[in-house]
């Protein structure tokens, strides 16, 4: 990121006073506030103070997360509830984030194939509550798999992504006393399934 913002300085300042000047402090002060905000997110990835449990609707937390991403056009997106009260003791917030990653990863694999479909499954089993994140996009090869949890590793070509999105989504789910655990096959699909207790 740092060799990025200073490129895009001395870019800056060799074209100070012109249009492609203008266009590379626009991207600085985006590398530096997304650096900022990715920074954050870490400090908040190995800090598990001011967690706000309390018992909420595990799908209200998907249906927040889902009218925050601007899906991609030829997608579409399908939400099936076995039933629509699944209660589960955690933070709202933390864990609409949590899904607002998973399924943004899974617009990001449908926008790189150019259409497709995401569908967020929902059901119970036994004292658990299941979220299955299905996408028929890219897929991921084996390499990528494997280094899928390691902080920082990302695939994207983009400023935005620092590889933090998985590493976080798994915190999160610890701290709640669940479990995620992912599937792809390459060329075909991804399936990010959270498992959490439900609130007695």
């Amino acid at each position: 990121v740092m060799m990025i913002i200073l490129a895009l300085d001395e870019s800056a300042i060799s074209n100070y006073g012109t249009d492609e000047g203008l266009k590379s402090l626009h991207s600085i002060k985006g590398q530096v506030l997304n650096f900022s905000s990715q920074m954050s997110k870490l400090l908040d990835f190995y800090n598990t103070m001011g967690i706000d449990f309390k018992s909420i609707q595990i799908v209200d937390c998907v249906r927040n997360a889902i009218a925050n991403l601007k899906f991609v056009s030829n997608t579409e997106i399908c939400l099936d509830l076995e039933a629509e009260n699944y209660s589960v003791y955690g933070d709202p917030f933390k864990l609409s984030e949590m899904f607002y990653n998973l399924i943004s990863n899974a617009n990001d694999a449908v926008a790189e194939k150019g259409t497709g479909k995401i569908t967020v499954t929902i059901w119970n089993e036994d004292k658990w509550v299941c979220i299955s994140v299905l996408d028929n996009g890219i897929g991921m090869s084996r390499k990528t798999i494997l280094n899928l949890s390691r902080p920082f590793y990302t695939t994207k070509k983009t400023y935005k992504n620092m590889g933090l999105g998985l590493p976080y989504c798994k915190r999160v789910v610890k701290i709640h006393d669940g479990c995620l655990e992912f599937r792809s096959r390459y060329g075909k699909f991804s399936e990010y399934q959270v498992v959490l207790p439900l609130d007695d």
